[in-house]
């Protein structure tokens, strides 16, 4: 039986350091690979072609550093795709938004389809990748107050 090659999808969680962690998908495995007391260290493992989410954060002493929200697809081999964080060894990204509120936003939206998220047509994904990261910020803040958020 030939083996599937799979795309990896490495984790972390670092106790209000950092949280980059797996929102939406279903990988074929995943193994944890450090654990200790808030520290985690995970890899998830995707078959060519499906989706996934990551919410990626970071934090330092005076606050949010980064924030960046991510739902891709993974490639098969032969296959051309972008490098990004976390993702071995590259996948297509379907939406990239970064900024603390605007991957606030986008997180919010996802909140509600992550169950979906391969039902989303590419379509819907370019959109809201579109107006999350060009709408007005008064918008985006409209949107999140909208969705329950502060």
């Amino acid at each position: 039986m030939a083996k599937i090659p799979a795309t990896r999808i490495r984790t972390e969680y670092k106790e209000g350091v950092l949280n980059n962690r797996l929102i939406a998908g279903n990988p074929l495995r995943k193994e944890v690979l450090a654990s200790t007391a808030g520290h985690t260290i995970e890899l998830a493992h995707f078959a060519p072609h499906q989706r996934f989410a990551l919410d990626l954060w970071r934090r330092n002493e005076f606050g949010t550093t980064a924030w960046r929200v991510i739902v891709g697809r993974t490639i098969a081999p032969g296959e051309y795709g972008q490098k990004l964080p976390g993702v071995h060894p590259a996948a297509v990204p379907l939406m990239d938004v970064s900024g603390a509120t605007r991957a606030r936003a986008a997180l919010r939206w996802l909140r509600d389809k992550s169950d979906e998220i391969d039902e989303l047509t590419e379509a819907e994904l370019v959109s809201a990748d579109m107006f999350f990261n060009n709408a007005p910020m008064k918008r985006i803040r409209t949107y999140i107050t909208a969705q329950g958020g502060a």
